[in-house]
C-alpha cells in the first residue's frame, strides 16, 4: 500500500514539474538579436565560386584600356549569351571547375 502512494506522491510530482517547465514561454534562439541583410549577386557568386557574365565583364573593363575595343568586346558577349545561352553556361561552368 505504501508503495502505491509512494508511486502516486512521484507522479503527482513529476506531473506538477512538467506543467510548471511547459508554462515557461521564454523561447530560445541562436540568432536572437542578429539582422539579416541580403547578399548582392556578387557577393553570392563570391560564396558559390560560380563565374558569371557580369565578372566577365568586368575582367574587360578592367584590362581594356581602349573604349571602342571594350565596347565591342561587351557587345560581342552580349552577343554571345543570347545566342548561346547553354554554351556560355558550359564554358562557365568548366572555366570556374579549373579555378579561373
Amino acid at each position: 500500500m505504501k508503495s502505491i502512494q509512494f508511486a502516486g506522491a512521484i507522479a503527482i510530482t513529476v506531473l506538477a514539474c512538467t506543467a510548471a517547465y511547459a508554462g515557461d514561454e521564454q523561447s530560445f534562439s541562436a540568432l536572437q538579436g542578429v539582422e539579416a541583410q541580403a547578399l548582392s549577386s556578387s557577393e553570392m557568386n563570391a560564396v558559390y565560386g560560380q563565374l558569371t557574365i557580369d565578372e566577365i565583364k568586368a575582367a574587360v573593363i578592367a584590362k581594356v584600356q581602349n573604349p571602342v575595343l571594350e565596347a565591342y568586346l561587351l557587345a560581342q558577349i552580349d552577343h554571345l549569351v543570347a545566342t548561346y545561352p547553354n554554351a556560355v553556361a558550359r564554358v562557365l561552368a568548366f572555366l570556374t571547375a579549373r579555378g579561373y
